[in-house]
């Protein structure tokens, strides 16, 4: 009976540790509670605290517990040969999982989500409503279905389409309809109802990126009507999708076969040999493991068929990689050469990060890192972190130089207006200190562009 109760107690604590990690990130875990979370996939029932505890004690930082080879790790107590394989390929997985190269088959032409809606609805015999959901390279993150009839439908929600791309961290959607009108052409009524949803998307923060309308094998996207005010039937341009859409054949996706494995490792790992089996399925759905990995937890399980804590796994390695990136530079102290180097590091740093969040690096009079302070607490589009907080962060650390950077989740980094105006203010502030700006970048896990 003691020994259920210390089971019972055990799994009880693991779930609030997953619990935590999903709430804030990784941002306030202590080396050691970030192994103990580790720990959970690798070791059945037992405490891994102690085990967590060993490793840091012995390697000195989490970064160089998982840079460690299977040998070195086992002569630490507690740890085999099945702990010390999966410690030492997390950040092989992680990495790959970060410079995953989206595949060419992104939808970024009224043409190619045509194409794509006259394939998704060649076997629908009957009207139905569906949105496709973005996130900001383009990467369709996953089609949902609203509801069965056509956009005038009383059925039709427009909550549903903005709920379902919240529910994965999308930016920007395109809505379709399969109708069996004989041409596809909305009517005067449609046309009116389209403008209404542009605004409401609009007024959600979402991109409404087309409107696409199916009959049979030809398609119209619908936008364009509404940018140049026409509503005129007699002048109805449809197009007929061809290079076998809609002919018969489903549009199949084609992942390499490094990509399917490091998923199916990614998936035994986090759940074992039922959680591996799904692999092929879930690279159906999904275009890279970057795009698998933006998905938040709730729909990783609603999608993928997967359990909770298998789906926490998977939200945990693009941060653990940047958080290691982080515990490395503040170790080594190193040297920034140029704008490379920053760029490089800012991107390996805000890796994974769902919300806008703001670093600033501060260096001595060599270039040699003297701290990072990362500022989170922003949303999916936003952060605000006042002049004020930056200089006298700079001030305090005795920085002569420093760069600042931020992200924008998932997607590309191209500056907003904001962006523009925010860099001139944040410089002419350290300006006034006499501490020299090296730039603002704008980054994802990829790619930057300095400001």
């Amino acid at each position: 009976m003691q020994r259920t109760k210390e089971i019972n107690l055990r799994a009880g604590h693991r779930g609030r540790v997953r619990d935590r990690f999903l709430r804030e990130g990784l941002d306030g875990f202590l080396p050691h509670e970030v192994l103990e979370l580790l720990l959970f996939y690798a070791v059945a029932q037992k405490d891994t605290k102690i085990m967590a505890h060993s490793l840091i004690n012995r390697f000195g930082t989490l970064s160089r517990v998982l840079h460690a080879n299977k040998e070195e790790l086992t002569e630490v107590e507690g740890i085999g040969a099945h702990t010390a394989a999966f410690l030492s390929e997390l950040l092989v997985l992680a990495r790959y999982a970060i410079k995953d190269k989206p595949l060419p088959a992104t939808y970024d032409s009224p043409a190619s989500v045509g194409k794509y809606f006259v394939s998704y609805y060649r076997d629908k015999k009957a009207p139905s409503l569906d949105v496709a959901l973005f996130n900001n390279r383009l990467e369709m993150l996953q089609t949902v279905h609203l509801c069965d009839g056509e956009l005038g439908s009383p059925r039709f929600q427009i909550k549903d389409a903005v709920e379902a791309a919240y529910s994965c961290n999308a930016s920007s959607l395109v809505l379709a309809s399969a109708t069996q009108k004989p041409i596809a052409f909305p009517d005067y009524e449609d046309f009116c109802l389209f403008r209404s949803i542009l605004k409401v998307f609009r007024d959600t923060g979402l991109t409404l990126n087309e409107i696409v309308l199916v009959s049979g094998s030809q398609y119209n996207t619908l936008l364009k009507y509404l940018k140049e005010g026409i509503w005129n039937k007699d002048t109805a341009e449809c197009f007929w999708a061809d290079c076998g859409y809609g002919t018969g054949e489903k549009v199949k996706s084609v992942t390499s076969p490094d990509t399917a494995s490091v998923l199916c490792k990614m998936l035994y790992y986090g759940g074992g040999r039922k959680a591996e089996e799904r692999g092929a399925g879930i690279l159906e759905r999904y275009p890279s493991l970057s795009a698998l990995l933006s998905m938040t937890h709730d729909t990783l399980i609603e999608t993928c068929a997967l359990s909770s804590s298998t789906a926490v796994f998977l939200k945990l390695l693009s941060p653990l990689y940047a958080y290691t990136k982080l515990e490395e530079a503040k170790a080594n102290t190193p040297s920034f050469a140029d704008e490379e180097d920053l760029g490089r590091f800012f991107c390996d740093i805000h890796a994974g990060r769902e919300e806008e969040t703001v670093s600033l690096l501060m260096v001595d009079e060599r270039n040699r890192l003297l701290d990072v302070k990362v500022f989170v607490g922003g949303t999916v589009n936003t952060i605000m972190v006042a002049p004020r907080v930056l200089t006298e962060t700079a001030v305090r650390a005795r920085a002569k130089s420093v760069a600042v950077a931020h992200n924008h989740p998932f997607g590309n980094t191209v500056p907003s207006d904001a962006d523009v105006y925010m860099t001139s203010v944040i410089k002419r502030a350290f300006e006034q200190m006499d501490i020299s700006f090296l730039g603002h970048f704008v980054v994802n896990e990829r790619e930057y562009t300095l400001l």
